[in-house]
């Protein structure tokens, strides 16, 4: 007797791990629209995944980048850059990025929160940087 088994039905996931928000360079108030953060995640499949992000309490799709790439084992990582021309405003503000995949239930979150920090100059310009400080 011989059997044939018809893998093509089988689906295997594997989750990815909670997203890291880390902030990619020091960033002066009024510029222009920078990379701020960066969100990575990695150890999922298939490659298909949704990052969003939130400044605030405002959605923001339109100011990001997201890159998946293959790694050794078959899985899959992903980094997403996001976009922001830094305001005084933003202070306090928690930035987080959330990651959605069909091998989870509910997105994995990662928040930082927003400090800008601004200093005068002796000739009374406003120079203004941005920290992100992960929670």
């Amino acid at each position: 007797m011989i059997m044939c088994l018809n893998l093509t039905n089988v689906l295997f996931t594997d989750r990815p791990s909670t997203p890291t928000v880390s902030v990619l360079d020091t960033q002066t108030e009024g510029g222009p629209v920078t990379n701020i953060a960066r969100c990575t995640s990695s150890g999922f499949y298939p490659a298909t995944i949704i990052v969003t992000w939130q400044l605030g309490n405002e959605p923001t799709m339109q100011n990001q980048v997201v890159h998946v790439t293959s790694i050794d084992n078959g899985l899959f990582s992903v980094t997403a850059t996001f976009k922001h021309a830094v305001q005084r405003t933003d202070n306090g503000k928690n930035l987080t990025c959330s990651i959605s995949h069909e091998s989870l239930t509910s997105p994995l979150v990662g928040t930082g929160a927003i400090y800008v920090l601004c200093k005068y100059t002796k000739h009374f310009h406003i120079f203004c940087s941005i920290a992100i400080y992960i929670r």
